[in-house]
């Protein structure tokens, strides 16, 4: 499927598209500016041209739209679609991940998309709903590997251990990481993530409601094939505290030639 070209051929949330879901979706998620943003907070009938899009609000399984069954880690781990707490009605995605009693744990949904020669915008909502941060683990919500291959990016969006939360780039995957320090979310309160890269200077950013906490350089050059995953995308055995958490209006676009 070609990056920002409608796809007729699916009727899910998943595949390029311009809106025109059947049902109902909370147009509540934003207010009017969303509209006009780039990122907006919206559900996915709303948000115009994109590569792929999950506010799960129609689906049967957490999985519907994303490659295969949740990937589950060396200890337990549950993805879940939740009724009850969501940005866009009626639904969002759940993880929950018990206290980790091995190496890693988390629960994965996993998505190939093809190249992005501009770069590309990863949005999301993200919700802890963990009742402490006191012995919160270290934990992966959003991932990216951009560039597949020799000079393979690997992205992570990570809350914890405790209270931290930060933007990581390894160069290449498992070198030595570029940090953007980030605002920890507030436990039990949304908050809408954007990681944006522009191929042709090699800036990789972090924007948190619509605010710029900072940049890093991963060096220029087109996108590629890219990887990306969320949910507990791992959960690392630094903390005892269960970790219970939401996402909603999951959306990846192209940046603009």
């Amino acid at each position: 499927m070609a990056v920002g070209t409608p796809d007729a051929s699916t009727g899910d949330a998943a595949d390029a598209r311009t809106g025109g879901d059947s049902g109902i979706s909370d147009a509540g998620a934003g207010d009017a500016s969303d509209a006009a943003s780039p990122d907006p907070d919206l559900p996915c009938n709303q948000q115009g041209l994109y590569a792929f899009c999950d506010d799960w609000d129609f689906s049967s399984t957490p999985q519907q739209n994303w490659d295969g069954v949740p990937y589950v880690l060396a200890d337990s781990g549950v993805a879940l679609l939740d009724t009850t707490t969501y940005v866009s009605a009626p639904k969002a995605l759940q993880v929950v991940v018990s206290p980790v009693t091995g190496t890693t744990a988390g629960v994965q949904l996993v998505k190939t998309l093809s190249a992005f020669p501009a770069g590309l915008r990863l949005a999301f909502d993200v919700r802890i709903d963990s009742p402490t941060y006191t012995s919160f683990p270290q934990v992966g919500v959003a991932q990216m590997y951009i560039r597949q291959g020799p000079s393979q990016v690997q992205v992570n969006f990570v809350v914890g251990p405790g209270s931290a939360a930060h933007l990581e780039a390894h160069l290449p995957e498992g070198g030595a990481g570029l940090v953007v320090t980030a605002t920890t979310p507030a436990l039990g309160t949304w908050v809408r993530k954007v990681v944006s890269y522009t191929s042709v200077d090699g800036m990789l950013a972090l924007w948190e409601n619509g605010q710029l906490p900072g940049a890093v350089s991963i060096g220029a050059g087109p996108a590629g094939a890219i990887l990306f995953l969320v949910g507990g995308v791992y959960v690392n055995p630094t903390g005892t505290e269960t970790v219970t958490l939401e996402m909603d209006n999951v959306v990846v676009k192209a940046q603009a030639l």
